[in-house]
């Protein structure tokens, strides 16, 4: 009887087919998969939020709670609005609309708020999901919190700003008692010490002046007065600028300017200090006797100014940073200058619409003008 009773209930139990052990077998896999990327979600360090395409909220991650201070239940089924500052206008969120609607990823800063009140910086990228018919369906956000590196900034511009004035009011009595002790002071040994006095000195108010020309730009205060110029002039001032610094080293510069007017919209002052900028660099960087070269290309298009020297050459990893903030090779710290030329005539030539392109090989500098 044992065994009769045993025999059915072995009889009772489903027998799985092939075909139904594959597919269970693959449903457990993609049970996987799900788990797997929902706890990437989960787990990740930036905030993710995944709304509807109307731009409600259906599911954030802890990232987004430790961000914004909103738990998960409090902001679900609410508009992304809710976390709006008002520090961006309306046509900001207009265009971010207009682009993640037609179906392309939208990346930008924005300025929201906590829900403690608090203002944050954060760097988001919104991209659409679509159906399998094409239809956008939802958009998903993921956030970068940079308050610390805004907070960073601003400091740093402020500093600069400061710096800059307190170097400015420190020199002019400099200034003004060189000048009276040249008038004064008329032996050799006296005018030699008076000229290297003189020449530190123009140094010095040279990089107090492109540190504050960096501090205008960073705080969006540099403002030019752009009109239509002669390239010719500009050039030329340009060049006799470093003549004091050619002439120090017995360099020998070849200048070749446009034959007939070339006429550029730019501010002619702006346009001469990144000129002088790349020239003084060519010129430091530069042994003795060394030639350089400043040069202009015309093109129905484009203005190409051309600054090449035989120097020591860029390194490959300076190469990458040659236009950060006081970016200076190993080898250069006990030269003068801050590291700030051409950081700021990168930035002046970029207002301008314009381009500048180092070439490591043969130390040539290409400054493209529109």
């Amino acid at each position: 009887m044992k065994k009769i009773k045993q025999q059915k209930e072995k009889e009772k139990k489903p027998k799985l087919k092939t075909g139904e052990l594959s597919s269970s077998a693959e449903l457990k896999k993609a049970q996987e998969q799900i788990l797997l990327k929902t706890s990437a979600l989960m787990a990740a360090a930036n905030g993710i939020v995944i709304t509807d395409k109307n731009g409600f909220i259906q599911w954030v991650n802890p990232a987004f709670t430790r961000l914004t201070g909103y738990e998960a239940d409090e902001v679900i089924g609410q508009h992304t609005r809710i976390l709006k500052s008002g520090r961006q206008n309306d046509e900001y969120y207009k265009k971010l609309w207009e682009t993640i609607r037609a179906g392309e990823v939208w990346r930008g800063e924005l300025v929201n708020k906590k829900k403690n009140g608090t203002f944050y910086n954060e760097v988001e990228t919104i991209t659409p999901v679509k159906n399998a018919d094409g239809e956008i369906t939802h958009f998903i956000a993921i956030k970068s919190d940079i308050t610390e590196k805004k907070n960073h900034e601003e400091r740093r511009r402020n500093f600069l700003a400061a710096l800059g004035h307190e170097l400015r009011n420190t020199l002019a009595p400099i200034s003004l008692w060189l000048e009276l002790m040249e008038y004064k002071f008329n032996d050799e040994e006296s005018r030699t010490a008076l000229g290297i006095i003189s020449h530190q000195t123009a140094n010095m108010k040279r990089l107090i002046n492109d540190l504050m020309d960096v501090s205008r730009l960073e705080n969006g205060k540099m403002e030019l007065d752009k009109k239509e110029v002669d390239l010719y002039p500009i050039m030329e001032k340009a060049a006799q600028s470093i003549l004091p610094s050619i002439k120090k080293k017995e360099q020998k510069l070849e200048v070749l300017t446009p034959r007939k007017p070339v006429v550029i919209f730019a501010d002619a002052l702006r346009i001469e200090q990144v000129f002088t900028n790349l020239l003084q660099n060519a010129s430091k960087y530069s042994g003795n006797y060394s030639p350089i070269f400043f040069g202009a290309e015309i093109s129905p298009s484009e203005v190409l100014i051309k600054v090449k020297d035989s120097g020591m050459g860029i390194s490959p990893r300076m190469l990458e940073r040659i236009f950060d903030m006081f970016a200076r090779e190993a080898s250069d710290k006990g030269s003068e200058g801050l590291g700030i030329g051409l950081h700021l005539a990168r930035e002046l030539a970029h207002l301008h619409g314009g381009e500048i392109t180092p070439r490591a090989k043969d130390r040539e500098r290409e400054v493209s003008l529109l």
